[in-house]
């Protein structure tokens, strides 16, 4: 029982391949049979057959083998055997006018043959008519020949494939580092062990020394992890090749990634290898990475030459990565004066409250809670509808000084969803700058929810929300209504809002008489802007 590798062989018209096995198991049969299974390498892919085998009862080197799918049972004789070293098996059939079709293996336990079992293979050879040493072919067992993709049935953890890695390997040449530097985004990878997630970033950043700060993300359960590392450029002939150390549990473990194509622009296809059990399997990483998120076709073909062309990448083994904003969505640990920049678009679809009324809108209102981050206390705003505009008077108090500051907005007239455009002059310049706000709940007379959001980069964007209260405290009812449009939109997270101090001692404006400025120069402040966007 157990397997051979074939050493040499009668040509076989079924046996076009190399890297020969055969193996023998006890069934469960209550007969007593034997399970056997031939395979070959044929064209990097392996071909197996199986069969039941019944040993002769005489006690004799006979095997009856009756393989599925083929008619007929087949003899198989073994002519010579020390069971821990070698074996030569013997077949024979006749063809008709007088032909016989003779077949014959020699095998080995281990992919080789002493001195000794040469010797008494070719003794028998010798003796037995119908075998010539000549007519042996032999059959190769060689990593090359024997490398081949597997078939999986199930998700792996990682891919393992038969032999050692190839050495000749090389990442492209003339690489150059500083535009690969940046972020690049996962498309599809080989399943690995530490990414179990989705979402997948690797960003690259120049250190000193030379060296690049790698640093991994992945969103797993709606949680972002990250795994940080260091990379070298690992040849000093020009290739793209990195040795990248990374600190797991305390353990530093180092790799060699080699960037196989890039354009540095748009894609780039990255490979890894590591030889385990004692180099008779290689395990197999590789990456397809966009700056964009996507790979135009172009992007595709190029990869795919590559994948074609190198050992160890096949099309099937790749997993794509989901990259959607609602698989990357998560809420990011923001510190208490940051602004809140979360991940994903703006969502074109929001829209204000319908039938939204201005005249009952206007006046005055306080901020109680907001998204940006809170420096001054006892912040409130005026609007008052005008011709064709509103006017905004915001106010806080800073140092405890108040402090009024002047805007204007522009209701959108196509519809009526709450939708307001702040025009603001740019601190500095004789320009100005649109800015859309949302009224995404009111009920006109104790409570608002305003929101704005605007996109930071392809993958960021910066949320502003504010929790507005006719008096200096927020009503019940208003808290109510809050909460559950909060509930609804993932973006706005009530953690995130930061309270604004309102007290009976705040100073506000005096509505009825002229205005005091601290400034001759108009100045607007952005945590006061409301924009109301469609």
């Amino acid at each position: 029982m157990g397997e051979w590798i074939e050493l040499s062989k009668y040509p076989q018209p079924t046996q076009t391949g190399q890297c020969n096995r055969v193996k023998y198991e006890l069934s469960e049969s209550p007969y007593g049979e034997i399970s056997v299974l031939n395979s070959q390498v044929v064209n990097e892919e392996l071909a197996t057959i199986s069969g039941v085998a019944n040993a002769s009862i005489d006690g004799t080197g006979k095997l009856e083998v009756h393989y599925n799918n083929v008619n007929g049972v087949s003899d198989y004789y073994v002519l010579a055997v020390k069971y821990d070293e070698y074996a030569l098996m013997y077949s024979c059939s006749n063809s008709g006018n007088g032909y016989r079709r003779v077949g014959s293996w020699v095998l080995s336990r281990t992919g080789t043959l002493s001195a000794t079992a040469n010797t008494a293979i070719d003794q028998v050879i010798s003796q037995t008519k119908g075998l010539i040493k000549e007519y042996y072919l032999p059959t190769s067992q060689s990593s090359a020949s024997c490398f081949h993709y597997p078939k999986f049935d199930e998700p792996q953890q990682f891919i393992e494939l038969p032999g050692p890695c190839d050495t000749s390997i090389r990442g492209i040449p003339d690489f150059n580092v500083s535009a690969y530097e940046g972020t690049w985004i996962e498309v599809a990878r080989y399943p690995q062990l530490m990414q179990a997630g989705q979402c997948n970033r690797a960003s690259y950043t120049p250190i000193a020394g030379g060296a690049v700060s790698v640093m991994n993300s992945q969103i797993i359960n709606g949680e972002m992890t990250t795994l940080q590392g260091t990379a070298v450029v690992a040849r000093d002939d020009g290739t793209g090749e990195f040795e990248v150390s990374f600190n797991v549990n305390n353990e530093i473990r180092r790799s060699n990634y080699y960037v196989l194509a890039t354009n540095y622009l748009s894609y780039a296809l990255v490979y890894s290898c590591v030889n385990v059990d004692n180099g008779n399997k290689q395990r197999v990483g590789s990456w397809k990475l966009s700056r964009s998120g996507t790979l135009t076709a172009q992007d595709i073909a190029a990869i795919d030459a590559v994948v074609s062309r190198t050992q160890g990448l096949h099309e099937d083994y790749y997993q794509t990565t989901d990259q959607s904003a609602e698989t990357c969505f998560y809420y990011p640990n923001i510190a208490l004066n940051d602004d809140i920049i979360l991940p994903g678009q703006c969502d074109q679809t929001v829209s204000g409250i319908p039938d939204f009324d201005v005249n009952q809108f206007q006046g005055n209102w306080y901020q109680i809670k907001r998204y940006d981050p809170v420096t001054t206390t006892c912040v409130g705003g005026r609007f008052t509808p005008e011709s064709d505009s509103i006017n905004i008077i915001s106010y806080e108090v800073v140092n405890g000084e108040l402090s009024i500051k002047e805007g204007t907005g522009r209701i959108n007239t196509t519809n009526n969803f709450g939708q307001i455009t702040v025009i603001l002059p740019v601190a500095g310049s004789e320009e100005s700058a649109d800015t859309i706000v949302y009224i995404l709940a009111t009920d006109y007379t104790s409570y608002a929810l305003a929101y704005s959001c605007t996109n930071v980069n392809a993958f960021q964007r910066q949320i502003r929300a504010w929790q507005l209260s006719r008096g200096r405290t927020m009503s019940p009812d208003g808290e109510t209504a809050i909460a559950g449009v909060i509930q609804q939109r993932q973006e706005l997270h009530e953690p995130y809002f930061r309270t604004v101090e309102q007290n009976d001692n705040c100073q506000e404006p005096n509505f009825s008489s002229a205005f005091l400025f601290k400034s001759s120069i108009v100045v607007l402040c952005v945590c006061a802007i409301f924009q109301l966007f469609l």
